[in-house]
């Protein structure tokens, strides 16, 4: 009787083992195929996409001076969006304009932040001595599906973030990601057009895709080879556990 519930236990401890052994295996890591072992790698120069405003954008528009009052005023009247004595939030209507106060409606759709400063700078010039204007954006969404761990829309106050920046914050990929192609959908002033990234090679870095514009989406595709391995791998080892249990269950019963 003894031996039988020694056999028993082994049984059970040998289950235990079995079932820890079909765990679903970690994320893979990043393999990037063409880069050297180097200390140092130099890549080539790749600059930030200069952003231009759009509708529905919300710009923080902060004006500076010398005259302190009108600093104040510019910046705490007329903004459809929120104000503050450091700056007003406006939002970009349907027409692409900001209605400002004492200027009226600017056009500002179509044009990038530098130029709508000079703009302005001109404008509110009548105004404000010395006058400057600081201008950024407030709203800068993306938006990533697919095989990542937590898909969704991201607001982020940065006006710079890359490919990499926004999967992180999606948490990473998963074990069932296609790394070899990542999408991106980019809706440029009406210009639909999808790009193509492969994370496994050095061409990420230099890809046109690699800063990420207002509104872009990221798909990342599942790579249906590797879950089916893994299904592969985890059937086995079920059959396995109900093989040897079988078995264990003949040994004792015969003994």
């Amino acid at each position: 009787m003894n031996n039988r519930k020694g056999t028993f236990v082994i049984v059970i401890f040998s289950f235990v083992l079995m079932l820890a052994s079909c765990k679903p295996q970690k994320q893979l890591g990043y393999n990037i195929v063409g880069l050297s072992d180097s200390l140092k790698v130099s890549l080539p120069d790749l600059k930030a996409p200069a952003t231009v405003i759009q509708p529905d954008d919300i710009l923080e528009i902060r004006f500076t001076g010398s005259n302190q009052q009108t600093v104040i005023d510019f910046n705490t009247k007329g903004s459809s969006y929120g104000a503050t004595t450091g700056g007003s939030n406006y939002l970009v209507d349907q027409e692409g304009n900001v209605e400002i106060y004492l200027l009226g409606k600017i056009k500002a759709a179509g044009l990038t932040k530098d130029q709508l400063k000079e703009k302005l700078v001109t404008d509110v010039s009548r105004y404000l001595k010395e006058a400057n204007a600081n201008i950024r954006f407030t709203n800068f969404r993306f938006t990533v599906l697919g095989e990542v761990k937590s898909p969704g829309n991201f607001v982020i106050p940065n006006e710079k973030i890359s490919i990499l920046e926004a999967i992180a914050l999606t948490g990473d990929m998963t074990q069932f990601s296609k790394r070899s192609i990542v999408r991106v959908i980019r809706d440029s002033s009406g210009n639909r057009e999808i790009g193509t990234i492969n994370f496994n090679e050095r061409t990420l870095f230099t890809s046109p895709y690699y800063y990420l514009r207002r509104n872009d989406i990221i798909i990342v595709e599942r790579d249906n080879k590797v879950q089916q391995t893994q299904v592969l791998s985890t059937v086995s080892s079920l059959i396995g556990i109900v093989t040897s249990i079988i078995t264990l269950f003949f040994v004792i019963k015969t003994k």
